[in-house]
């Protein structure tokens, strides 16, 4: 008995000096856990994305005026073409739509004109020997927009995508200016769609651009005409 006391007395318990240490250690392991469950890949990807879409449109548009040179004949001015994609949650498609951008004279903000979904399965009938100005136009306007929604999906089935919106802009001599990602997935309508550099909504949208001009939260393209941005 009297050696299993002797025994039991020579047992230590921890210091104050290894408890703290070990405090220490639990809260830096806490720290790096939160932080990783909270971070959030998307501008990372988006700002991925949206370069990644800049180049494949660059690729697609570049053909475009080599064999369709009149498909961009009726832009002038402040209006320039574009495209629309939205993304489903899966990241495949839902839906490719060309665009017209019209900005605001003294302002950076823009109304956007969608002219229609456009069926990846089901391309435009292309005539190969079209007669007469008009007809070679509007043949090369078909085969702007089958180019563009075939580039396009190609590029999103090789991609782990997130759901959201993707806007890339055109100019006139078909060079991509501007490509974009967001993460909300409601394109504003005709008029009351306004294209900004940067404005800030509560809900929180996160936006990317390449060339990179802005990337995060509540950073985002488009605005409603009501809410005051570029009025």
């Amino acid at each position: 008995m009297i050696k299993k006391i002797n025994s039991l007395r020579r047992k230590k318990g921890f210091t104050i000096i290894e408890l703290i240490v070990v405090i220490g250690i639990i809260g830096i392991l806490t720290t790096i856990i939160v932080a990783t469950m909270s971070y959030d890949a998307r501008p990372s990807v988006g700002k991925g994305l949206a370069k990644d879409l800049y180049y494949v449109c660059q690729d697609a548009i570049t053909n475009v005026k080599v064999a369709h040179s009149k498909a961009f004949t009726d832009y002038s001015g402040t209006t320039v073409p574009g495209v629309y994609v939205r993304l489903k949650s899966d990241g495949q498609i839902a839906e490719i739509q060309t665009i017209k951008v019209t900005a605001s004279m003294g302002s950076l903000s823009a109304s956007v004109e969608y002219e229609g979904a456009l069926d990846v399965d089901k391309p435009l009938a292309v005539e190969s020997n079209p007669k007469g100005d008009a007809a070679i136009k509007a043949n090369d306007i078909k085969a702007y927009k089958n180019t563009i929604a075939h580039a396009i999906s190609e590029y999103i089935a090789t991609k782990d995508c997130y759901e959201g919106t993707y806007y890339v802009l055109f100019d006139k001599d078909y060079r991509v200016t501007k490509a974009y990602w967001s993460s909300t997935n409601e394109p504003m309508k005709g008029a009351a769609g306004m294209f900004t550099r940067e404005c800030t909504l509560p809900s929180g949208e996160l936006c990317c651009s390449y060339p990179v001009e802005f990337c995060g939260k509540g950073s985002v393209m488009f605005v409603k005409a009501e809410d005051g941005y570029g009025s």
